[in-house]
């Protein structure tokens, strides 16, 4: 057991080998920081199992400490607040709210514009469906999002920072679909919105940026979101 080498699962990637002495101070560093548990439920394998079994049928509990003077941690957050909240509702709620908003004003234009082809006896637009879904798409995955990061999921971390990603090159995306959904117009007054669309998305591109390297960098060393998520570096052995 003591020459084994052991493999861990941590945020859905593979990390090790360790050793069995390491897992144990890994578990015995956990039940210090108050999430003992959260690491005994960890997928562990070694040579001759069948598949990943939880870290706890293999390393036995530590034993409690006792001792004059020692003072036992405080208790991890177990919900997600501070900036990390705000964030939580910023990309959950904020997200799909604007894309929303943004689609409505997009299909009222497309609704005057109708009127004004009506008036002149000319084609209706049938309105962009592609942009449509597109938009709504990239609405349900900010919600999903900004979900998983509140009820602290599996890997909500690196999502958010995908996502993050995501907002960079998302008004490049957009402008894309623009230019391919034949429900956009295409006549000289229609070019016209077509324009200004595009260049209020290519305005917005800095300030995403902005935005979302503060945010990446936020992830990446807060102290709360270390603590408030199972951390992938600092308590796994290397």
């Amino acid at each position: 057991m003591l020459n084994r080498e052991y493999f861990l699962i941590q945020e859905d990637q593979q990390r090790g080998p360790y050793t069995f002495d390491q897992l144990i101070d890994f578990v015995s560093t956990a039940s210090d920081l108050g999430w003992g548990e959260e690491a005994r439920k960890t997928l562990v394998w070694h040579q001759g199992l069948s598949d990943w079994v939880p870290l706890g049928t293999i390393v036995p509990p530590p034993m409690p400490t006792k001792g004059k003077g020692s003072v036992a941690p405080p208790p991890l957050p177990r919900r997600t607040g501070g900036w990390l909240l705000f964030l939580c509702m910023l990309i959950g709620i904020g997200g799909p709210v604007s894309i929303v908003l943004g689609l409505y004003y997009v299909w009222d234009q497309i609704g005057l514009m109708n009127q004004l082809r009506e008036s002149v006896n000319s084609p209706q637009i049938d309105g962009p469906y592609i942009y449509t879904i597109f938009q709504l798409g990239v609405a349900a995955y900010s919600a999903k999002v900004g979900y998983d990061l509140a009820e602290r999921r599996v890997a909500a971390v690196r999502m958010t920072k995908n996502f993050l990603i995501l907002t960079v090159i998302y008004p490049f995306v957009t402008i894309f679909v623009i230019s391919i959904d034949p429900g956009f117009p295409t006549d000289e007054v229609e070019k016209w919105l077509s324009s200004n669309l595009q260049n209020a998305l290519s305005a917005s591109v800095a300030p995403q940026l902005g935005c979302a390297i503060i945010w990446y960098q936020y992830l990446r060393k807060s102290i709360r979101v270390k603590e408030t998520f199972l951390p992938d570096e600092g308590n796994i052995p290397r």
